[in-house]
C-alpha cells in the first residue's frame, strides 16, 4: 500500500454506500457551513453528491509520518450542467480559505479552529497508522524473503549432500550456487518437486550439453504440458494407480498431469433393491447418481474410473472413439475421482453408440438419449433425421406436449412431397421461452401478466396472485 503522495477522502454516499457515515462527516459539514456564512452565502443543509460536495485531500512526503498539507475542497454543481466547479479550498493546517470565485484568501473563522484541529488530528492519526502498517508489511515481506532464502539454501545443501553421497561427481561446490539455488554441476536453476517440495536438478540427460550427472540423483520428471509440474523419483515410486499425479499417455508416450487426460468414470447402474422398486427399470439399466452425492463413492458403476488417452490425442483422433456427452445432467460430468477431470464416455458405457444430431453439433450418450428431459435432439417426423435446437436451428417443438414439427429443410418442401405436416405453433411463454402449439394453447391459454405486460404459460403464472412468478418474486424482494 502506498503511503506517500496525495490522498483523497470523499464524504458522499455514492462512494461508501447508502448507510455509510464518515467519522468526519459532521465536522466537515460544520466547517463548510461556517465558510459559506463567512462569505455571506446560504450555508448548505447537508453534504450531497452534487450540490455541495466536499472532499478531504492530504499530502504525505516520502518517508514522512505526518501529512504536510491538508485541504478541504468544496465543489458545487448545477443540475443542468454535468460538471462541478471548485468553490472553496480550505487549508486546514494554515487556517486559510481560498474563494476560487473571487480568487481571494481569508483567514478561516475563529469559531471553527477547534474543528480544523480535529480534522488535522484525525488525518495525522490515519497517516501514522498507515505508515506503521506499511512498515509492518515491509518487515513481514523481508522476514518472508529471509525465510525463503534460508529454505532455498538448506534445500540446495540437501541436494548437494545427496549428490555427494551418490558419488556422481567430486567437483567443488561454489557458495554462489548455494545462495542462488543452482545445480553445482551444470549451474542450472534447481527445480522443486511439486509433491515433497525438495529441490532437484532438472537437466535430464539429452536435454543439456553435456548431460548433467546431478539429474541422476532424483531423476526428476515433469509434465510436458506444465513445465512447473515436476516430481522426483521418490514421490513417483510411492504412487499407486489412483494417486499418481504424472501419467504417460499410451498413444503419444508423453508424460502429463492427470488433468490432461480424458477419463470415463463408469456409467452408474442401480443396485437390485432399486430395480425392484421401479417398474420402468431393469437390471443393468443406467440411472443417474444422486446430484447431492457429487463424489459418487457409493454408486455402483459399470467400471472403475478409466484413464483414456490424453486430451490432445483424443482431439487428434480420426474417429470419435471417446465422446463428451452434451447432456447437462450426464453422469460423465462428475466422477468419483474428482470433478476437475474431463469426463468422457467409453464404448462400454454407451454400447449403442448414443446419438449425434445430423449436423454433428451435439452428441448424447445412450442414457441421456433415453431421457427426453436430458437432451435437446428431436426426430423429424417427415425425414426421420435427428436435429438439435442449437446448431441445427430446430425450433419446431411444443414445450407442453410431445409433438414435434418438421426440420428446417422439410419445412421448405412442397406439401405434396411431405408425409407429415408442420406443427402449428401459436404462442410462446415469455418467461420459460417454450413454444406452445395450438392444441395446448386452446386447452390452457397463455396468461397475461399485468405487471410486466407479458404472455406467460400456466407453469410460470401464479393464479392466486394474478401475476407471473418472476414479478411476484421481484415484488417480495423489493418489500
Amino acid at each position: 500500500m502506498t503511503t506517500q503522495g496525495w490522498k483523497t477522502i470523499s464524504f458522499t454516499d455514492d462512494d461508501y454506500g447508502y448507510d455509510y457515515h464518515h467519522p468526519l462527516h459532521d465536522t466537515v459539514l460544520r466547517i463548510m457551513q461556517a465558510v459559506y456564512r463567512q462569505h455571506n452565502l446560504h450555508p448548505p443543509a447537508d453534504i450531497d453528491h452534487w450540490w455541495h460536495c466536499p472532499s478531504l485531500r492530504y499530502h504525505v512526503q516520502p518517508g514522512a509520518s505526518e501529512a504536510s498539507k491538508i485541504r478541504i475542497i468544496v465543489q458545487e454543481g448545477l443540475a443542468e450542467i454535468p460538471e462541478m466547479d471548485v468553490r472553496f479550498v480550505i487549508d486546514v493546517l494554515q487556517g486559510i480559505v481560498n474563494d476560487k470565485g473571487a480568487d481571494v484568501n481569508q483567514r478561516t473563522p475563529v469559531e471553527i479552529a477547534g474543528l480544523l484541529a480535529k480534522v488535522a488530528k484525525w488525518v495525522q492519526g490515519k497517516v501514522k497508522s498507515a505508515k506503521a502498517a506499511s512498515e509492518q508489511a515491509q518487515l513481514r515481506r523481508e522476514q518472508e524473503e529471509m525465510k525463503r532464502q534460508r529454505e532455498l539454501r538448506d534445500q540446495t545443501e540437501a541436494f548437494v549432500r545427496r549428490l555427494s553421497e551418490s558419488k556422481k561427481t567430486d567437483e567443488h561446490w561454489f557458495t554462489e550456487d548455494l545462495e542462488a539455488g543452482n545445480c553445482p554441476v551444470c549451474r542450472v536453476k534447481l527445480t522443486r518437486c511439486r509433491a515433497c517440495q525438495k529441490l532437484s536438478c532438472s537437466s535430464k540427460p539429452g536435454s543439456s550439453n553435456p548431460p548433467c550427472r546431478g539429474w541422476e540423483v532424483d531423476t526428476i520428471q515433469w509434465c510436458e504440458e506444465h513445465s512447473t509440474h515436476a516430481y522426483c523419483t521418490t514421490c513417483r515410486c510411492a504412487w499407486d494407480d489412483k494417486s499418481a499425479a504424472l501419467l504417460q499417455c499410451e498413444s503419444c508416450d508423453r508424460l502429463k498431469c492427470k488433468s490432461d487426460f480424458g477419463w470415463c468414470f463408469g456409467r452408474p447402474i442401480p443396485n437390485p433393491t432399486e430395480v425392484n422398486d421401479r417398474n420402468d427399470t431393469t437390471v443393468g439399466d443406467a440411472v443417474a447418481p444422486p446430484e447431492a452425492k457429487s463424489s459418487s463413492v457409493d454408486v455402483l458403476r459399470q467400471h472403475e474410473a478409466e484413464r483414456l488417452p490424453c486430451l490432445e490425442c483424443i482431439k487428434k483422433a480420426s474417429e470419435d472413439v471417446f465422446d463428451r456427452c452434451d447432456g447437462p445432467r450426464c453422469w460423465s460430468h462428475t466422477g468419483p475421482t474428482g470433478s476437475q477431470l474431463r469426463g468422457f464416455v467409453c464404448e462400454d458405457c454407451s454400447p449403442d453408440g448414443g446419438i449425434w444430431c445430423d449436423g454433428d453439433h451435439k452428441w448424447f450418450c445412450d442414457q441421456c438419449w433415453s431421457k427426453p428431459t436430458d437432451n435437446d435432439i428431436f426426430e423429424c417426423p417427415n425425414c426421420g433425421g435427428y436435429f438439435c435446437t442449437d446448431g441445427c436451428s430446430f425450433d419446431e417443438a411444443c414445450g407442453w406436449c410431445d409433438k414435434v414439427g418438421l426440420c428446417p429443410s422439410c419445412r421448405e418442401k412442397p406439401s405434396e412431397d411431405r408425409i407429415a405436416t408442420p406443427l402449428n405453433l401459436t404462442g410462446k411463454c415469455n418467461r420459460c421461452r417454450e413454444m406452445v402449439c395450438a392444441d395446448c394453447e386452446q386447452e390452457n391459454p397463455l396468461k397475461y401478466c399485468d405487471r410486466c405486460h407479458q404472455d406467460v404459460c400456466g407453469g410460470c403464472f401464479d393464479e392466486d396472485e394474478d401475476r407471473c412468478y418472476e414479478c411476484k418474486e421481484g415484488d417480495s424482494n423489493y418489500y
